[in-house]
C-alpha cells in the first residue's frame, strides 16, 4: 500500500429519503473491509434500494484530510457550490454541533425538494477507528416531503488515523 493511499480517506455518504420516524435513530454503519478493497481499486460503491424506505449509499475515497472534508461538509451555507443539483442552501442557526440548515434539491420530474434540517456532528469509533459522522433529519412540517434521515461517514482510510 502506497503512503498516498494510506493518507487517503473513506467517505460514506447514506441517505434515507422519507424515512418513517422510526429510522432516524438507524445505526451508523462501518465501511467493510471488502469495500475498502473495492474503493481502492478505483471502484466507486453506489447502491440503491427502493421500497417504504427508500435508500441510497454512496463510498468513495477522497484525497484529503478528515478534518478539510469535515470542514467542507460543516460549511452548509456552501453546499450549494460543489453539491450537485443543491440550491439556497442557508444556515438557520447553529450552536456548538448542532445546526438548522435550509435548501432546495433539484429532482427530475418531480416537484424539487425543499428542506428544513436537524444536523448534528460528532465522532464515533467504528472497527476501531475513530470517525466524524454528521448526522441530519428533516424537521416536521417542513419543506414538501414527508420524511428524511441520513449521515455522512468520514473515517481516516488507516487504522491510525491517516493524515488527521
Amino acid at each position: 500500500m502506497s503512503v498516498t493511499f494510506a493518507k487517503n480517506l473513506l467517505v460514506l455518504a447514506a441517505l434515507t429519503l422519507f424515512a418513517p420516524a422510526a429510522e432516524a435513530s438507524e445505526t451508523i454503519l462501518p465501511i467493510t473491509s471488502a469495500e475498502v478493497a473495492r474503493v481502492a481499486e478505483g471502484e466507486r460503491l453506489v447502491s440503491g434500494e427502493p421500497g417504504d424506505v427508500n435508500r441510497g449509499v454512496v463510498i468513495g475515497l477522497v484525497n484529503a484530510p478528515v478534518a478539510e472534508v469535515d470542514g467542507i461538509l460543516q460549511d452548509v451555507g456552501n453546499h450549494d457550490q460543489w453539491f450537485p443539483d443543491t440550491n439556497n442552501t442557508v444556515v438557520i442557526s447553529s450552536e456548538g454541533a448542532s445546526m438548522r440548515f435550509s435548501g432546495e434539491t433539484e429532482v427530475p420530474v418531480l416537484p424539487d425538494r425543499q428542506w428544513t434540517n436537524d444536523g448534528m456532528r460528532s465522532t464515533q469509533t467504528l472497527n476501531g477507528v475513530e470517525c466524524v459522522v454528521f448526522t441530519y433529519e428533516m424537521v416536521p412540517g417542513t419543506g414538501n416531503m414527508d420524511e428524511l434521515f441520513g449521515y455522512w461517514l468520514l473515517c481516516p482510510h488507516d487504522a491510525s488515523g491517516g493524515t488527521i
